[in-house]
């Protein structure tokens, strides 16, 4: 039993269909392949900078909220204040579990700070003086 189809004779018991040939498949998986090899360092490094910046606004809070403390009550610095003061805001202001301390009038993190926190912030000045915007 033949039948005409796009001016071609073709069978009806004929498999026409074709699928991917093995070739063609391992291509698609390559390419997947490379495609995520050049994406994953890039979604790492934004995770890596997200963390830092939770980390960071978390120092500023920390620092802001301890000086307040200071100043309202009147109290002098001491280690024991503020690990008790670091201890109520919360257990978990790093994200890497960096330990925060209080050095020179600033709280720097274990992990971010290497000695001078790193924050990014621009600086607006008005008449002389120059105020971090967040």
């Amino acid at each position: 039993m033949f039948r005409v189809g796009r001016g071609k004779l073709s069978s009806r018991n004929r498999n026409t269909d074709q699928g991917f040939t093995l070739i063609e498949v391992l291509v698609v998986i390559v390419i997947l392949g490379i495609i995520v090899a050049i994406v994953t360092p890039s979604f790492l490094g934004v995770i890596a900078k997200a963390k830092e910046e939770v980390c960071n606004t978390n120092m500023i809070g920390l620092e802001n909220g301890y000086k307040r403390k200071l100043f309202m009550e009147n109290l002098n610095h001491s280690e024991l204040l503020f690990s008790q003061y670091r201890d109520s805001v919360g257990k978990d202001l790093c994200p890497l579990n960096g330990s925060f301390s209080y050095v020179d009038e600033k709280v720097r993190c274990s992990v971010h700070s290497h000695g001078e926190p790193v924050i990014d912030e621009e600086i607006v000045e008005e008449e002389g003086s120059a105020v971090p915007f967040l």
